[in-house]
């Protein structure tokens, strides 16, 4: 992710996410590229079942130099106070977009946001290892 100014440019493969958050709304800014994803898309699965789909980590695209990989990009417009997180699977498997945004909105710093989201991960049964990275916009 390129942050510049008011606008961010995202390149991404796989499954780690980047999650926008602006006030009391939060989006999605990547699509992961597993198999389960094709299938929800697909509408073969749906999100209750996708739950317990026992293949959900199966990467369809991985960065290698040994094959073809998709590369998603997409760019938007940031705004003073906006809020970037950047979370891998182990994270973002634990703990729900709800909490996400209500634990930035309760944050005051982006330095707290990403504290209390460990520390909500770090309260839960953690089965894989785990990354998340905060950012927010200060035009100053």
């Amino acid at each position: 992710c390129i942050a510049n100014k008011d606008q961010a440019t995202v390149a991404h493969i796989g499954d780690t996410r980047l999650y926008h958050l602006r006030n009391n709304g939060i989006l999605r800014r990547t699509k992961d590229q597993t198999e389960l994803q094709k299938l929800l898309d697909e509408k073969v699965l749906t999100k209750a079942r996708g739950k317990k789909y026992y293949r959900k980590n199966i990467l369809l695209s991985v960065m290698t130099a040994n094959r073809e990989y998709e590369l998603q990009t997409t760019s938007f417009t940031l705004e003073q106070g906006d809020r970037l997180l950047f979370s891998t699977d182990g994270a973002h498997s634990l703990v729900t977009v709800r909490e996400i945004r209500d634990i930035s909105v309760d944050s005051n710093t982006i330095v707290n946001f990403v504290k209390n989201l460990k520390s909500l991960i770090e309260s839960k049964d953690i089965k894989d290892d785990y990354s998340v990275i905060g950012y927010e916009v200060k035009n100053e």
